[in-house]
């Protein structure tokens, strides 16, 4: 009994572990630091943007770069946004990638279904060559593009005919528009300040000023949740924090202790469920939105590596959270690591080795205990045997009754008065007879309320 309690210890122990992430693969060969990285729709590819201008694009299920993108005029810069979309509805299996660069250049590249590389579509410069690309977002709603440059400045464009047309153009001024994205069907446009950590909410088709929300502190990263429409804010102080739409202060305050005041990677995950979160200290922490706690803290480099960016994505085949994680160091000068971080489906299931304990444990707590159950069992099965031989046989020891079992008819109707024969027979009316029939029923009336008794009973002479 002892071993198999500890045999369902360690199972229980396995299926804790199973909703813990592990590292499953380092992918390493940018030399600059890393500021972006997307999935696919599929969720098969991962592209990453580094300090040293390129893109690199790397296939999950074998984690080598498939395909590096870069520019042989060194004409982009730093890459500075990175952006799987989907541009085209009706090519199924098209992938979209488009990012941004440090001198304002746009590019959108893309791979069909049975190609093997991206290629070019477009690259066009959308802001001075000064003035980089800080962060867009893409709504599929109406194909457009919202893109957000360093100095300010934001552009609204249109996807046509392989070209990108300008709709409008507008400018902050008194912030970094860190973060840009889209809600309500891509009616609205907001974005982020980085320094004053203001929420500027804009129509999308005019830029028109639709409302403004301050936020509690600066806004380093930010991450937004699909699902719940949360913004998931790095407050470049004491940690991370969650806003809801219709709330004007935070709902939740996940604690991460910091000791510069650098922009950490922020990310929803499981269906923002979950937080990521990383930090100046080379960890990444996992919280929980229902208890405002750490789940699971990540060693993801040593004390000094700042985790400025993290990426998450969930597919049927993978079940992620932060898939990707960034390892970088302020300085850039150290080997810069992409690490996967992922829940999947790797380890074994263990439901059928539970249910086969469970098994093996009744089989031997029976075993055990025949003693007090086998008896009575075997009595009960018996009898209830005995009852379904005698239910199988009585058709067959049934016997046909015999002519003397059978009674006479004669006799039945012998024993009938003649007034009852008549009506059972329905033989009509006879005044004579029907005078009799009178007679003999005053007779029995008075013979009932007489000082005797008895009951006398006079039947008719037969015709």
């Amino acid at each position: 009994m002892r071993g198999l309690y500890q045999l369902l210890e360690h199972l229980n122990l396995l299926n804790r572990d199973r909703h813990l992430y592990r590292p499953v693969a380092n992918l390493a060969g940018h030399r600059g630091p890393i500021n972006a990285l997307s999935f696919s729709p599929c969720g098969y590819f991962l592209a990453s943007g580094s300090d040293d201008e390129e893109i690199r694009v790397w296939n999950i299920n074998n984690p080598s770069p498939s395909q590096i993108l870069l520019d042989p005029a060194r004409q982009w810069g730093q890459i500075t946004a990175v952006r799987f979309v989907q541009l085209d509805i009706n090519a199924l299996g098209s992938e979209w990638l488009c990012f941004g660069t440090g001198r304002g250049q746009f590019a959108i590249y893309r791979k069909l279904r049975r190609a093997t590389e991206f290629v070019e579509v477009l690259s066009i410069r959308v802001f001075s060559t000064g003035d980089g690309v800080e962060s867009f977002a893409f709504d599929q709603y109406n194909q457009r593009f919202a893109v957000s440059s360093h100095y300010g400045k934001v552009k609204m464009l249109r996807f046509e005919k392989g070209n990108l047309i300008e709709l409008w153009a507008d400018e902050l001024f008194d912030a970094i528009p860190r973060a840009i994205f889209f809600s309500d069907k891509g009616q609205v446009v907001s974005v982020v300040g980085m320094e004053n950590g203001t929420l500027y909410n804009r129509d999308a088709e005019t830029s028109v000023a639709k409302s403004t929300k301050v936020l509690k502190t600066p806004a380093g990263h930010i991450g937004t949740c699909s699902a719940t429409a949360n913004m998931l804010v790095d407050n470049m102080r004491d940690g991370f924090d969650v806003y809801s739409p219709g709330r004007p202060g935070p709902i939740h305050k996940f604690r991460v202790h910091s000791t510069r005041r650098y922009v950490k990677g922020c990310e929803f995950g499981e269906g923002g469920k979950v937080a990521v979160c990383g930090s100046d200290h080379g960890k990444i922490y996992i919280f929980g939105l229902q208890n405002d706690c750490a789940n699971q803290e990540l060693a993801h480099g040593n004390p000094g590596r700042l985790i400025q960016t993290v990426q998450g994505r969930t597919t049927i085949s993978l079940l992620l959270v932060a898939q990707m994680e960034i390892m970088t160091s302020p300085s850039g000068k150290s080997p810069q690591v992409i690490r996967t971080r992922v829940k999947r489906d790797e380890k074994p299931d263990i439901t059928g080795i539970l249910l086969l304990s469970n098994a093996m444990f009744f089989l031997i707590l029976a075993w055990m205990t025949q003693d007090i159950w086998a008896a009575p069992i075997s009595i009960h099965l018996s009898s209830m045997a005995r009852q379904l031989h005698r239910l199988n046989s009585f058709p067959s020891e049934r016997q046909t009754p015999s002519k003397q079992e059978i009674p006479d008819v004669n006799l039945i109707l012998q024993g009938l008065d003649d007034a009852t024969l008549r009506r059972l027979l329905r033989v009509p009316s006879n005044p004579i007879l029907d005078l009799q029939d009178r007679q003999i029923a005053i007779r029995r009336r008075t013979a009932l309320t007489g000082e005797n008794n008895n009951v006398d009973l006079y039947t008719p002479s037969r015709p």
